[in-house]
C-alpha cells in the first residue's frame, strides 16, 4: 500500500513496521506469522534499502538559483554530495531497519531463513557513502546483531566476497585507495568481518583466513583513520577466535610497527600476549 500511495497509505505503513517490532519483541511470533517471517524481512529489506523518495519533501531544498556549474549539488545550505532524501521516506527507511533488527535480535530462528538474501542488501547500504550517514549505520547495527545472536559463520561467509573485492593491489597508490573507500567504505566490513569471527567457530575462521586477512592487513595502511581503527580491531577479533597461532599469518600481511599495535589492543583487550 505505501509504495501504491495513497493518503493513509504511509501511516498504515508506519503502523505495520511498529507492530511488527512489537510481535517480535513480545514473542508473538507463532503460528501463520512464523511461516511469513522471510516475506516480511525481504519487504523490510526492500524499503530500507530501496532509493531515495521523490516526495516533494525535501530533507534540503535545491538553490535553483546557483550558477556557479562546478557539477556540484548546491543547496541553500551548503553543498550535497548526494540527492537528497524526504523526512517521511528517512522515517521509513529507519523504521525498517529498527523493525529488521528486531527481528534479528529477538527471534534469530525464524529469521535464519532470510539471512542469505538481507545480509548482501544489508551491507551495501551499510558500506554506502552516498546514503545517509545515519542509515548506513543502523544497516550495519542489523548486520550486526544478525551475527551476534544467529549465525555468525553463514554471516562471515556471506560477508567474504566483498572482502575480496575490497582487497586493492599490492602496487595501489594513495589515490587509489582513497577512491576505493570513497565508493563504498571499508570501515563497516572491518569492523562486521572482525564480529563474525569472534563469534563464529575457529575452524570457520581459519577458512576465512586466506581472503581475510589480506583485506585487513590492507585496510591497516588505509588513507583514512576510521578504517584503520576497524582494521586493527577485526584483527584483534581474528586473535580472540584463534590465539597465538595466528600471529604468524599476521606478520605476513603487516609490518613491524603494525604487529606491535595489534599486540597493544590484544592486551587492552585482556588477552594472552601476541
Amino acid at each position: 500500500r505505501e509504495v501504491r500511495g495513497g493518503a493513509d497509505a504511509a501511516r498504515d505503513a508506519s503502523a505495520a513496521r511498529a507492530d511488527i517490532a512489537r510481535i517480535a519483541r513480545k514473542d508473538l511470533l507463532s503460528g501463520c506469522w512464523s511461516d511469513k517471517c522471510d516475506a516480511v524481512a525481504h519487504l523490510l529489506v526492500e524499503r530500507a534499502c530501496g532509493g531515495a523518495s521523490t516526495s516533494a519533501e525535501r530533507y534540503l531544498q535545491v538553490d535553483e538559483s546557483d550558477d556557479s556549474g562546478d557539477g556540484r549539488f548546491h543547496t541553500r545550505r551548503g553543498v550535497a554530495k548526494q540527492p537528497t532524501t524526504s523526512l517521511s521516506d528517512l522515517a521509513a527507511r529507519h523504521e525498517s531497519l529498527a523493525a529488521l533488527r528486531t527481528l534479528a535480535r529477538r527471534r534469530p530462528k525464524a529469521f535464519r531463513g532470510s539471512v542469505d538474501s538481507c545480509v548482501p542488501r544489508l551491507l551495501q547500504l551499510a558500506r554506502s557513502t552516498t546514503a545517509p550517514l545515519e542509515l548506513a549505520w543502523a544497516a550495519e547495527r542489523v548486520v550486526a546483531a544478525v551475527a551476534d545472536r544467529g549465525d555468525a559463520a553463514r554471516c562471515l561467509e556471506l560477508l567474504l566476497p566483498d572482502v575480496f573485492d575490497a582487497t586493492p593491489p599490492k602496487t595501489a597508490d594513495a589515490a587509489f585507495l582513497e577512491a576505493l573507500d570513497a565508493a563504498a567504505s571499508r570501515a563497516p566490513l572491518c569492523r562486521l568481518a572482525g564480529l563474525c569471527c569472534a563469534r563464529a567457530p575457529a575452524q570457520s575462521v581459519r577458512n576465512a583466513l586466506p581472503t581475510l586477512l589480506p583485506a585487513l592487513g590492507a585496510a591497516c595502511s588505509a588513507p583514512g583513520a576510521d578504517v584503520r581503527k576497524a582494521a586493527v580491531d577485526g584483527l584483534v577479533d581474528v586473535y580472540r577466535a584463534l590465539g597465538d597461532g595466528v600471529v604468524p599469518k599476521f606478520k605476513q600481511f603487516l609490518r613491524e610497527d603494525q604487529v606491535r599495535l595489534v599486540g597493544t589492543y590484544v592486551h587492552r583487550a585482556g588477552l594472552s600476549a601476541a
